[in-house]
């Protein structure tokens, strides 16, 4: 009825019996423990990031003077109308990549399916890699300087996330 672990250098083993006499294992590794401790760091690094890029949309939607920072450096100060809508759906975007990430951490419910959660995990983790290439080569110095280690940081941070297996049952 009662649980029994057993501890060694390279497992925590975890035994479960039952009324009926069977046992359930469950062994944890080390491995598996230190990649759950780094999908843990990534998606909060993930999450501070993509909030503070989230605010930075709003900043450029509500007229902030930052517009060499985004969309090429075209524009020196805020950005034109059709920018800063451009703005709100890049925020939205984000808002729904952050929730993605959380959901595929197991730290949130997924309201999908888990697997249109892993498949939006890996668009994601993509669509940032693409972002840092292009943020690499971007002729508006302000933009690569900045944006480029950003978009590298939650790069890493998604495909940490995406590539992570699930959590394990006891931990």
């Amino acid at each position: 009825m009662g649980a029994s672990v057993r501890r060694t250098p390279a497992a925590r083993t975890v035994r479960h019996g039952s009324r009926k006499g069977y046992a359930l294992v469950v062994v944890v590794t080390r491995t598996t423990i230190k990649v759950s401790l780094m999908r843990k760091l990534a998606t909060h690094v993930f999450i501070v990031v993509t909030c503070f890029m989230i605010g930075f949309q709003v900043l450029l939607a509500a007229g902030a003077p930052l517009g060499r920072l985004a969309w090429g450096g075209q524009f020196q100060s805020a950005l034109p109308t059709t920018l800063r809508l451009a703005s709100i759906a890049s925020a939205l975007v984000l808002v729904l990549a952050g929730w993605v990430m959380l959901a595929r951490a197991d730290m949130v419910r997924p309201g999908a399916g888990r697997r249109w959660v892993r498949v939006g995990a890996w668009v994601c983790a993509t669509f940032l890699s693409v972002n840092t290439l292009g943020n690499v080569m971007s002729r508006i110095e302000s933009e690569r300087v900045v944006m480029t280690p950003v978009s590298l940081l939650l790069a890493v941070c998604a495909f940490v996330i995406a590539s992570s297996p699930r959590k394990p049952a006891v931990t």
